[in-house]
């Protein structure tokens, strides 16, 4: 970085969709409107922000899929639900941006095969690599669920049916130590619990470790009128509606929907739910009224910041009942649209949460539990000093510039001392 050019920042992410691929794209919104030089390269592209990159073709990025995944063949008792990456393949990303050279590079999500963690080392720029979740320190499970094998290296990994101390995940742990080992660089945990948890395993123990949120346009979040919303999307002006969302909200087990119905059922045997309503983003369809005892709505995939708001902005309460999670998106969505959380006093959410101010928590991993943080939260939802409550925090912590002032100066300390 000179004084005569902005400061360039290149950003590695899987795909600019979902939790991960959201929060790096939201960053790179952030950069460009304080005027720095960022790009983004990843491997599938799904939008069409200015400044963002494919690395290849989409051919190529779902061959490098498959074959990163060959060697999880050899585990013929892996937990086909679990979600596992070994980043195994040598091949790195191409930087094809012209005489464009990063003064910093900020890894995000890049499993699925995408970067391997020796490429840092060759990457001749000091490296932030934020942590979406639990990959980055484990053998190559995404979360490690009750597991706390990767405290002392991994080995004889339940989600791969391993018995042996020597297996697959023993031995990409012992990698990725050596790879990140060997690199100017420096993690980002966006929550204290995943900055916790990654202090205590043997691939992080030793390195540094900063907290840093994400960050969100609180111009585009925000509270608004609930009864324009509703209007806009055909939903009951009269109903309590309960909201609950993520991408793959239905099939991904960590996502905690099925603990949602269960408290649901609950609520509705209790005779609890008279004008409740769930709705859904994230599916196009699934359970009706007939399993889980109250309508349900199911909105889709939402595209848009903007369309995703209105959403928010439609409900009483959000639900998010994540077994374990880091700081979801969804969470700071809802917080930034005056809508209290009900979810788990767990992972990330515990300390995101304000229990009975900006929201409820609900003990692990009770549905009735739940249901009673369900129940709590549609009672008091209509107060307007919950919403307050809730908008407030989200300034406090995750609005826009605050967190990207915390990274630019966290790269600016990098190259000083480069």
């Amino acid at each position: 970085m000179t004084p005569s050019r902005p400061l360039r920042v290149l950003q590695l992410a899987v795909t600019d969709h979902g939790g991960a691929g959201m929060a790096c794209i939201r960053l790179h919104r952030a950069f460009l409107g304080l005027n720095v030089d960022s790009r983004v390269l990843v491997r599938r592209l799904h939008g069409s922000d200015e400044g963002i990159t494919q690395a290849g073709s989409r051919w190529n990025a779902a061959l490098r899929f498959r074959l990163d995944r060959l060697p999880l063949y050899l585990y013929p008792r892996k937990n086909v639900f679990a979600w596992w990456s070994v980043n195994w393949l040598p091949d790195t990303p191409r930087i094809e941006f012209g005489n464009w050279e990063p003064d910093i590079v900020h890894a995000h999500w890049i499993g699925d095969g995408y970067v391997p963690v020796e490429w840092f080392a060759k990457a001749g720029r000091p490296v932030v690599w934020t942590m979406h979740d639990m990959w980055p320190f484990t053998g190559g499970c995404h979360y490690a669920q009750d597991c706390l094998r990767y405290e002392t290296g991994c080995g004889e990994c339940p989600q791969l049916g391993s018995t042996s101390k020597r297996d697959m995940s023993f031995r990409s742990a012992a990698r990725k130590a050596r790879a990140w080992g060997s690199v100017n660089g420096v993690t980002i945990a966006p929550s204290l619990w995943l900055a916790d948890v990654a202090r205590k395993s043997s691939v992080l123990r030793n390195t540094r470790i900063e907290v840093i949120p994400y960050g969100l346009d609180g111009s585009v979040f925000r509270p608004a009128n609930r009864a324009d919303a509703r209007k806009r999307l055909g939903l009951p002006q009269g109903d309590r509606i309960l909201l609950t969302g993520a991408v793959n909200a239905l099939k991904d087990e960590r996502k905690g929907f099925g603990l949602l119905k269960e408290a649901l059922r609950t609520c509705y045997a209790a005779g609890e739910t008279e004008n409740w309503r769930l709705l859904v983003f994230g599916a196009d369809a699934g359970p009706g009224v007939e399993t889980i005892g109250i309508p349900v709505s199911y909105c889709g995939t939402v595209s848009g910041d903007r369309d995703l708001a209105t959403i928010y902005q439609a409900c009483d309460v959000f639900a998010l009942p994540s077994l374990q999670d880091n700081l979801p998106n969804t969470a700071i969505e809802a917080l930034a649209c005056g809508k209290p959380v009900v979810a788990y006093r767990s992972s990330g959410l515990a300390t995101m949460i304000q229990d009975g101010r900006t929201g409820w928590l609900a003990e692990p991993f009770s549905s009735a539990s739940l249901a009673i943080a369900i129940r709590n939260a549609m009672e008091a939802s209509f107060g307007e000093e919950w919403s307050a409550a809730c908008r407030e925090e989200f300034d406090r912590t995750y609005a826009w510039p605050g967190p990207t002032h915390r990274h630019l100066r966290l790269y600016e300390e990098m190259l000083r001392n480069k």
